[in-house]
């Protein structure tokens, strides 16, 4: 075992044995190792735009391999937090339940750099089988929750349009008297071993007469939402937990070309939106629904106006004004005057850039082509190279054309009439 998982196993129990927190613990797959303490706080992590715009808004053009990186995902989770922190403060209806989500966000963030910091929500990524658990620590409870974060490529290359998926999967709750310290040191150790060990919920396939690993396939979470499942069922005071599920129509590609690995949408991205939407619609005081759906559209506003050089604005961000549409069309009309200064602003800036480079194509096209007649070449410019067509040139030069002959039609068979029976008086 690593230092770094040494790093999560004791922050994991330390925090756990706290008393009375709601923790989110996010187990995802194929995610670089976290870099040092040191080497972070040297890191200049300035937000990639292009990759954001890919996983978000999940443009027509993706890249054609994979560009996932630990500086993607960090400033992925910087982007959604300083919004967060800025809706919380101007928009949310009820700023106070946005305070555990703010914290269980930045918490993600501190595990992902490998730091240990003291906050009431704690996200611990586990990367390597593909899945996700949600541990909520309520008054007399524990809930544990686990899902599948990435489809297998199969269901994702068959399925036309959108996967409808529903989260979280297993769910079940232990009374807070059945659980030890040692119990939990058990469970943060095996959480901590499926981070880096693949043992056989990688996928195979067979080559050359071997199996190998398909390292471009995702990997069965069985290891989280089975084995552990059962740990968990088998202990005392244990049962199944009922859990508000919601279901999501989500949207993946699968594209590489001349690449090891395939592009695909962040899995990241779908566990951030998952613990949004389930904390959300589980708050009491909020209509969590429409809280996550204004929120989104805050977000997506934000990524067109991030980029304060106008005219240098990818092509790809003005997809995210049709989301932005789509989106604000599924919220009540009760929908803060704020909210929507912010939509008209990001999408006039999009029209605006649009308009400009329409107007820039057809001064283009309008202009006439300049007439030089002393810098015409004319031997050069009726000179034509056919380097490819010496043999057709040939076929047809050489074909003899054979001369028509006249033809009398000669039916074969007998007509039922003929002309004289037309002319027969009735």
């Amino acid at each position: 075992m690593d230092s770094e998982s040494t790093i999560r196993i004791q922050y994991l129990s330390e925090t756990l044995s706290t008393d009375r927190r709601i923790f989110d613990l996010n187990l995802t797959p194929s995610f670089h190792l976290a870099p040092t303490r040191q080497h972070l706080l040297q890191m200049d992590l300035k937000p990639p735009l292009e990759y954001i715009i890919n996983h978000v808004c999940l443009p027509p053009r993706l890249p054609q391999s994979d560009d996932s990186s630990m500086e993607n995902d960090l400033s992925l989770l910087d982007f959604v937090i300083s919004n967060a922190k800025v809706f919380a403060g101007s928009m949310s209806s009820d700023a106070l339940d946005w305070g555990p989500i703010i914290q269980m966000l930045e918490t993600l963030r501190n595990l992902y750099s490998a730091s240990a910091l003291d906050k009431r929500t704690l996200v611990v990524p586990v990367r390597a089988q593909n899945a996700c658990v949600f541990v909520r620590r309520l008054d007399m409870k524990t809930i544990y929750e686990s899902f599948e974060v990435d489809p297998p490529n199969e269901q994702v290359m068959a399925t036309t349009g959108r996967l409808v998926r529903r989260f979280p999967g297993p769910a079940l709750e232990v009374a807070h008297t059945a659980v030890s310290l040692s119990f939990q040191k058990e469970i943060m150790a095996f959480l901590a071993d499926m981070d880096v060990v693949t043992v056989e919920s990688a996928p195979s396939t067979r080559k050359a007469n071997s199996n190998v690993f398909e390292v471009r396939d995702t990997a069965d979470p069985y290891y989280i939402t089975e084995l552990l499942t059962a740990i968990i069922h088998g202990g005392p005071d244990s049962k199944p937990a009922d859990v508000e599920r919601i279901e999501k129509r989500v949207r993946n590609e699968i594209i590489w070309d001349s690449a090891r690995m395939p592009w695909r949408r962040s899995p990241l991205w779908l566990i951030i939106r998952v613990a949004l939407q389930t904390i959300l619609r589980r708050a009491s005081s909020l209509d969590g629904q429409t809280e996550y759906k204004v929120f989104m559209i805050f977000l997506l506003a934000d990524i067109v106006l991030s980029n304060d050089d106008y005219p240098n604005l990818p092509n790809d961000i003005l997809v995210c004004q049709n989301k932005i549409v789509r989106r604000l069309r599924k919220i009540p009309d009760s929908t803060s005057d704020s909210l929507l200064e912010k939509v008209t602003e990001a999408i006039s800036k999009a029209k605006e850039v649009l308009e400009t480079r329409w107007k820039d194509i057809r001064d283009q096209q309008a202009l006439s082509p300049p007439w030089s007649p002393g810098s015409l070449n004319m031997s050069q410019d009726t000179n034509i190279s056919l380097t490819s067509s010496k043999d057709y040139l040939s076929t047809r030069l050489g074909h003899t054309v054979s001369s028509l002959v006249a033809s009398i039609f000669q039916p074969s068979e007998k007509p039922r009439l003929n002309d004289e029976d037309f002319l027969k008086p009735e």
